[in-house]
């Protein structure tokens, strides 16, 4: 199209809308065109003796409804902002259809060719709307079309009856045709549409992923030299200073250690479960020593976690120290083919919009949300997924793990 007409008023008001608007709009350009175009091919009919159809014609009845239609098409094209979803659209085909049957039958009924539109109004709401309602139109357009055929008993018992029906099984044919066509592509389109969603969701996360990488690769480069020189400062401290101090260090110094072995995805040595929720709790209560922590097992099984699901579990558990009153209860259990860990805790529910996604957004006070995130990612890289969930007096976060991602079996 030319770049000069795309500038015009009415092809930029047309860009800036919904597809429910477009629809709307295009169904009323549609209505106008086949309504004008029957006006005019009757009137010809009339002066050129083209058939007999025109001396049977009411012109006042015929005018007076074609004015309805203008005003019909004028009010919903007016009130086209305030169609913002499929039922208030469907509306409007339903009402379409009445007006069209209406007009339909002041214009020669079952005969006029322009019964096509109602074809129009049908593939519209293919396009547009959910399968129920697709359904619900097709069969209204169907018996608007039979109710026409019906009333018109003069060419019914004539030779003209079978052509008649002809048409009424033609249009039935194509109208199914079309609607099982349509609603049929326009889901492979919302099934194409949803997963490049998903891959341009999953290339954002990916590209944050690297970011943070990179910033933790340079953040554990730079923190180096401070904590030499702190750890030199620690060693003026007195007890039980100095020994906290050290400690606290020592354990800063083995986590920047970690990063260098997260790209060989190194398998940790092989423990039982009991072993495994017991360093767990350990590292947990070095990281927050006034934790209050109940860490059950019930099964007993040998593991053999990886480094991403362990820094994952530690990262889930301190945002649920952090945000608990009193304690953390966490459980791990098993099914037939995954590991679930259930951590919960007593602090303030989340907000509903938060627990729609996994994101940046943090749930504590001075958080910046990173540790919900990359532990999600990382859990997700290895097969698994992370809920949270609002229960009656406390939050509940569920780590999900297949088995053949740290299970060994026998």
């Amino acid at each position: 199209m030319n770049t000069k007409l795309t500038q015009l008023p009415f092809f930029q008001s047309l860009t800036g809308q919904s597809p429910l608007q477009q629809t709307l709009l295009f169904l009323t350009l549609s209505r106008l065109f086949i309504a004008s175009l029957t006006i005019l091919l009757l009137y010809l009919s009339l002066q050129f003796d083209w058939g007999a159809a025109g001396f049977h014609l009411h012109w006042h009845s015929v005018l007076s409804w074609f004015s309805v239609i203008l005003s019909f098409s004028l009010l919903s094209f007016s009130l086209r902002k305030i169609i913002t979803s499929d039922n208030r659209l469907c509306s409007i085909f339903v009402l379409d259809a009445g007006l069209w049957l209406v007009f339909l039958t002041h214009t020669g009924g079952a005969m006029n060719p322009a019964t096509s539109y109602f074809l129009v109004i049908l593939c519209l709401c293919a396009l547009s709307s959910k399968g129920i309602k697709t359904i619900g139109l097709f069969l209204l357009v169907i018996a608007l079309y039979t109710y026409m055929m019906l009333d018109d008993t003069h060419s019914l018992h004539s030779m003209m009856g079978w052509h008649l029906w002809g048409m009424w099984l033609s249009f039935f044919a194509t109208a199914l045709l079309i609607t099982l066509s349509i609603y049929s592509l326009n889901r492979r389109i919302q099934a194409k549409d949803q997963a490049i969603a998903k891959f341009k969701e999953e290339t954002t996360r990916a590209e944050q992923l690297i970011m943070m990488g990179t910033l933790a690769a340079s953040t554990a480069h730079e923190i180096g030299t401070p904590l030499a020189t702190l750890a030199m400062i620690s060693e003026s401290l007195q007890e039980p200073e100095k020994s906290l101090a050290l400690n606290q260090i020592k354990r800063c110094k083995k986590s920047l250690e970690q990063l260098k072995y997260l790209p060989e995805e190194r398998q940790t040595a092989s423990l039982s479960t009991d072993a495994f929720m017991e360093q767990l709790q350990h590292e947990l209560l070095l990281i927050r020593p006034a934790a209050t922590l109940k860490l059950t097992c019930s099964i007993h099984q040998p593991l053999q976690p990886p480094l991403a699901l362990r820094q994952s579990l530690l990262a889930l558990f301190v945002n649920a120290i952090d945000a608990a009153k009193t304690a953390v209860h966490a459980e791990l259990t098993t099914n037939e083919t995954t590991l679930i860990w259930q951590i919960r805790h007593d602090g303030a529910l989340i907000d509903e919009p938060l627990l729609a996604s996994l994101s940046l957004q943090s749930t504590k006070k001075h958080g910046i949300g990173i540790g919900y995130f990359l532990a999600n990612a990382s859990i997700e890289q290895l097969g698994g997924s992370v809920k949270i969930i609002n229960e009656q007096h406390c939050v509940l976060t569920e780590v999900t793990i297949p088995h053949s991602s740290c299970v060994i079996h026998a």
